[in-house]
């Protein structure tokens, strides 16, 4: 029961909070918040997803950015400004990550669901929104 509980609460920590975009983010800083141990956190984490820490932040925000660059609306948005409002800290890592987990680049992505390639001309606010991640998260 117990388990489930600091689930709940991690979700919510990191989906409602948005705490995912902070780029600076560590497993020490959930932990504190959620009132345990950082071991325990971890074993959660690997047991219900199959994956660390690092690897699930990064799904999540990956998701983020996959769902900011399928919506039309944001189609002029540069990838730039996408990474950095969804918490990746660096383009490098950003392009391993999504192409490891897409098999293209975010260029590449973009260009294949408008046909073509994009150019950007504006950028997102900081507070930027548009997606719930819920479901990736409620397993």
């Amino acid at each position: 029961m117990r388990e489930e509980v600091l689930h709940r609460r991690l979700v919510t920590y990191l989906l409602e909070n948005k705490a995912y975009r902070n780029p600076d983010l560590r497993l020490k800083e959930i932990a504190g918040y959620l009132q345990t141990n950082t071991t325990y956190l971890s074993s959660l984490i690997n047991q219900r997803y199959k994956m660390n820490f690092k690897t699930l932040l990064n799904r999540i925000r990956l998701e983020e950015a996959k769902q900011i660059m399928k919506e039309r609306t944001y189609e002029y948005f540069s990838i730039e400004k996408i990474y950095k409002s969804v918490g990746f800290r660096s383009k490098s890592v950003f392009n391993i990550v999504f192409k490891a987990e897409t098999g293209m680049t975010p260029s590449e992505y973009r260009a294949r669901i408008f046909d073509g390639p994009v150019n950007c001309i504006c950028n997102l606010p900081d507070d930027f929104n548009p997606f719930p991640l819920d479901k990736l998260l409620l397993v």
